[in-house]
């Protein structure tokens, strides 16, 4: 599922929409502050595996920057992940 273009969640179809509606507001707010501080980016792709397992890559033109996360509960792990890779760009 595709956010404004250049947002991508993927394996989110099972989440309930309830979550969902809350990983999307954090997924963007992400992606806007990427782009504030680091300038344009192509893509943000947040990937959800089994037993909350989050990958989170920004590809920009000249690097792609990826970190990953697993927590028992969905949330927490989504904030590790972008913690994890706001430290690395």
């Amino acid at each position: 599922m595709e956010l404004g273009g250049n947002i991508v969640l993927e394996g989110f179809d099972g989440v309930g929409s309830e979550k969902l509606i809350v990983i999307k507001k954090i997924a963007g707010s992400f992606a806007k502050k990427v782009s504030d501080e680091k300038g344009e980016y192509e893509k943000v792709i947040f990937t959800l595996e089994d037993t909350y397992k989050i990958t989170i890559k920004v590809i920009q033109k000249d690097k792609e920057s990826v970190s990953e996360n697993q927590d028992k509960n969905l949330f927490f792990a989504l904030t590790n992940a972008i913690k994890a890779l706001e430290a690395k760009l």
